[in-house]
């Protein structure tokens, strides 16, 4: 047992040390290749980058360290956004456990950037692989405003009009509030030729999401949310081309405009959205108060029938309650495990 108990300690500690040192070194190359260099994306786009002086190598200052898994980049000084938090959540390599997970279940490195936009149109739409537009859907602006929206190849745009020549609907899926909103922004050439075009194809298999959304339930509403997946070191120049998406999308967002007409036709069926979840949220707390308040009588019914037995009876009958008790407790805890 002692030598069983040596072994797994000493795999803890190797797997900590090397998982730390493969973590560190994604997110360095990240900092030196999109955070640090003047010819970089992120110097170029923004005035102030990293959290703190350049220190040696101008690396480590660029990243925030939260844990052996995350790192968080931070940029301001930018037209049309009050600033930008990017975070890099790594796979767990520095924990036993997370790594043998990791064996049955494959996860990915992730980068996530959330732009703070100043001033922008009332809208929600995403554009995101299957898998991710599943996971869209649990947050509240996408399950309340958006629709799932199929696009049609414009007529004309391949000769270099307006609109959007090609779209692979399977490979990547389109929700929005209106799909013009999706139409007018992706009918700008530098956006859809990052999607569509060959020269990028082999980089799009590193894009997962993007949301554009003014109903952000954060603190900052107005928000651009990117998600994607991150190369690895040696090969991060392939993040380019989406990263170019930042500030191309939150110029375009924020110079977008919503006709009169489409804009009071949204609010309107805002506000029957609200009401029809309000009242949704009516119904539920109802409901739980009146299960709440059935447990409550039968609780107090089998008090009255344990009073009324002898002694010894609900001295039995107590010991039966306790055991159905602890059962239900123990199911709980296996479903939550």
């Amino acid at each position: 047992m002692e030598i069983v108990a040596g072994v797994v300690v000493l795999l803890y500690v190797i797997v900590a040390l090397l998982g730390t040192r493969g973590n560190d070194a994604i997110a360095q190359a990240f900092a030196r290749q999109h955070c640090v260099s003047p010819d970089s994306i992120f110097p170029r786009q923004f005035a102030m980058c990293g959290a703190g002086d350049p220190g040696p190598n101008g690396v480590r200052s660029a990243l925030v360290k939260e844990s052996t898994n995350t790192y968080k980049f931070y940029a301001s000084g930018r037209r049309h956004c009050q600033g930008l938090l990017a975070t890099l959540v790594l796979k767990n390599r520095a924990d036993l456990l997370g790594w043998l997970l990791g064996l049955f279940f494959p996860q990915e490195d992730l980068l996530e950037i959330e732009v703070y936009v100043s001033d922008m149109s009332p809208m929600v739409m995403a554009v995101a692989t299957p898998r991710q537009a599943k996971a869209l859907q649990d947050r509240r602006d996408v399950r309340a405003y958006t629709k799932p929206v199929k696009v049609q190849p414009q007529p004309g745009a391949a000769a270099g009009g307006d609109g959007v020549p090609s779209w692979n609907n399977a490979k990547l899926q389109v929700l929005a509030e209106h799909s013009s909103f999706f139409y007018d922004l992706f009918g700008e050439p530098r956006l859809h030729g990052i999607f569509t075009s060959a020269a990028h194809a082999d980089k799009l298999r590193l894009f997962r999401s993007l949301l554009v959304s003014s109903e952000n339930g954060g603190g900052q509403k107005q928000v651009l949310r990117f998600v994607f997946a991150l190369p690895s070191a040696d090969d991060m120049a392939a993040l380019a081309p989406l990263l170019a998406l930042v500030p191309l999308l939150t110029d375009l967002v924020a110079m977008y405009r919503v006709n009169p007409e489409l804009k009071k036709k949204l609010a309107e069926a805002r506000a029957r959205t609200e009401e029809a979840l309000a009242e949704a949220e009516e119904a539920r707390k109802k409901r739980v108060e009146a299960l709440q308040r059935k447990k409550i009588e039968k609780a107090l019914e089998e008090k009255e029938r344990l009073a009324r037995l002898n002694p010894e009876a609900r001295r039995k009958a107590e010991e039966k309650l306790a055991k159905q008790a602890a059962k239900k407790g123990m199911k709980v805890k296996m479903v939550r495990m």
